[in-house]
């Protein structure tokens, strides 16, 4: 950890040792055989006999090592000591990493073509009434029903939606309207970053398409993070902290507050959304913890919801809980492959 200077104050950098301006450690000066005999020189002291022994044999000899003897000495005192710095911090893994959304959908085939042939997504896994696809270290489970068993929590509506960034904008609106997509207004509009084209998909899902100035995206299309909409950005930023989540960068406030660390898929909160039907949609975050129940278990000891607010739910046969943002979107908690 590096000191701390006074206000005007400038670093040496050989730091000041007492005593040292009457030391006679001049390489100029006509005689250093104190140096030799300092206490606070280890290793001079041979030296010093060895140049006894050689000035009896070369008279001349001294004149021409003293100085060298004095630089070496100077050297030595005044090298400051270096203790063996401090490893790094290894961070601890966020408690819930984001994996993904799960979007309810009107027909499961439809949406499969959709994001399978219109998005460039994977089809991992597939059942009767859900599929799991992949983009990158993103997934997208698909569902045709809530598979909930707690029915005291009716899915709420949610302001949770994909971003997507592409190499070509055109290319890549035009794909996803061939297989399905709606867009309202194909003209791109101007963001921090670039251009958007705002979109939905044949279950009237909402989702943008990117393009990124300067960017070369792998493949032409990537997700480039997950939006959620919130009414306080402060209050939403607290929350998704305390999952594990860290701020990016605050340069787009009061509107929009990126955040990283939180898994495989960044997040990026939204005070307000111009597309109103984000929240007509009862899309969810899902989540991923090796042990849902401890983490879930931890975040109560955090006071980071209220216990009633916590329900059980299944997604792809697997047991999961759902709890909700201080904004009313739904997380569901799932347990890793390896948990």
């Amino acid at each position: 950890m590096p000191d701390i200077l006074a206000p005007g104050q400038k670093r040496s950098m050989i730091p000041p040792i007492s005593g040292l301006d009457n030391f006679p450690c001049n390489p100029f000066a006509p005689s250093c055989h104190s140096v030799a005999e300092s206490k606070n020189a280890p290793g001079i002291n041979a030296a010093s006999a060895n140049l006894k022994r050689e000035s009896t044999m070369n008279p001349s000899s001294q004149s021409r090592v003293l100085p060298l003897l004095c630089v070496i000495a100077s050297l030595i005192l005044t090298t400051p000591v270096l203790s063996q710095a401090p490893e790094p911090t290894q961070k601890s893994p966020p408690l819930l990493q984001v994996i993904g959304l799960e979007i309810p959908v009107h027909d499961l085939d439809k949406a499969l073509r959709f994001y399978e042939k219109g998005l460039q997504f994977e089809v991992r896994e597939k059942d009767d009434d859900w599929a799991l696809l992949q983009l990158g270290a993103a997934s997208l489970l698909l569902t045709t029903a809530p598979k909930s068993s707690d029915s005291s929590l009716s899915p709420p509506l949610s302001g949770a939606y994909l971003n997507f960034r592409v190499e070509n904008l055109d290319h890549a609106v035009a794909k996803a309207m061939e297989f399905g997509g709606r867009f309202a207004d194909l003209a791109p509009q101007p963001f921090a970053l670039g251009k958007v084209v705002a979109g939905r998909d044949p279950s009237g899902i909402s989702f943008n398409v990117l393009r990124i100035d300067g960017d070369t995206v792998e493949g032409q299309i990537a997700v480039f993070n997950l939006g959620i909409v919130t009414e306080e950005i402060a209050v939403a930023e607290e929350f998704y902290t305390g999952l594990g989540s860290e701020v990016y960068s605050r340069d787009w406030l009061p509107r929009t507050l990126p955040l990283q660390n939180c898994g495989p898929i960044s997040l990026v909160l939204h005070d307000k959304i111009e597309d109103p039907g984000v929240r007509h949609h009862r899309n969810s975050l899902v989540l991923m913890a090796k042990d849902p129940e401890a983490a879930i278990e931890e975040l109560e000891k955090r006071s980071m919801f209220p216990k009633s607010s916590i329900g059980r739910c299944r997604i792809m046969g697997k047991e999961a809980f759902s709890i909700f943002d201080p904004y009313g979107n739904r997380l569901k908690i799932i347990p890793s492959d390896n948990g």
